[in-house]
Order: structure tokens, then C-alpha cells, then sequence
């Protein structure tokens, strides 16, 4: 594998590996849901949650 191929894949897995954070986050969050709904505002989410939402966007 060509070292751009492998820097590629790397970034792809950390891209998608900053995203576990805010999943679990706002899937733990307190609430009724029955059905798909969106979650709460990130506002209203724990300080932790928005932070790693934040560090997802910004890469």
C-alpha cells in the first residue's frame, strides 16, 4: 500500500472515530424517545457532548 493510501485510510478512521463521543452523548441523554427523533440542542447536552460535537466539526 502506497503511503498516501495509507494516510488516507488513517484519516478516514480518525474522521469517523470523532464522531463515537457526541453519539454516545446524545444517545444517553435523558428523555422520552420512542421512535427516531432528533436529539436535544447542544445546548442543553452535557458540556462533554458539545465539546466533542465541536471537535467533529472542526477536523
Amino acid at each position: 500500500m502506497t503511503p498516501e493510501l495509507t494516510y488516507l485510510m488513517l484519516s478516514a478512521l480518525l474522521a469517523g472515530s470523532l464522531w463515537i463521543p457526541f453519539i454516545i452523548g446524545a444517545s444517553t441523554e435523558a428523555g422520552d424517545y420512542r421512535g427516531f427523533r432528533r436529539p436535544p440542542k447542544l445546548e442543553q447536552m452535557r458540556p462533554w457532548v458539545h465539546r466533542a460535537s465541536r471537535a467533529s466539526e472542526q477536523f
